[in-house]
């Protein structure tokens, strides 16, 4: 059950981050994902971070799901380059996802989802 659970969950937060950084962001949006705290207006390294983070989350909650041993490695390199990502443009928004990357990558370092 927790397998399903967790592997649900990082399909959805892998697809999200794609969709919520890909398109320019608005004036009203809560949030800058083109902004960054650290490095200024930053839009090709958020964009280009979303676009590899998002995917290899989306794919690691997939493996898990298909019981794939390997899960491990690709949600390790996509929960890694979240975490970069979402520290790099950190804003209070984004509290909910890094605890989800975090859980990732403490998962996949002691692959501690049971089956």
């Amino acid at each position: 059950m927790w397998r399903t659970a967790f592997g649900i969950l990082l399909v959805v937060h892998g697809l999200l981050t794609i969709l919520i950084w890909s398109p320019t962001p608005s004036g009203g949006a809560p949030m800058d994902t083109s902004h960054s705290w650290l490095f200024g207006d930053a839009r090709t390294l958020s964009l280009l971070l979303a676009l590899t983070a998002g995917p290899l989350v989306a794919v690691a909650g997939v493996c898990l799901l298909s019981h794939q041993a390997w899960w491990s490695l690709i949600g390790l390199a996509g929960g890694v380059l979240s975490l970069g990502l979402f520290a790099m443009f950190f804003t209070p928004w984004w509290l909910a996802a890094i605890a989800i990357s975090a859980s990732l990558v403490w998962s996949a370092l002691h692959e501690g989802v049971p089956a």
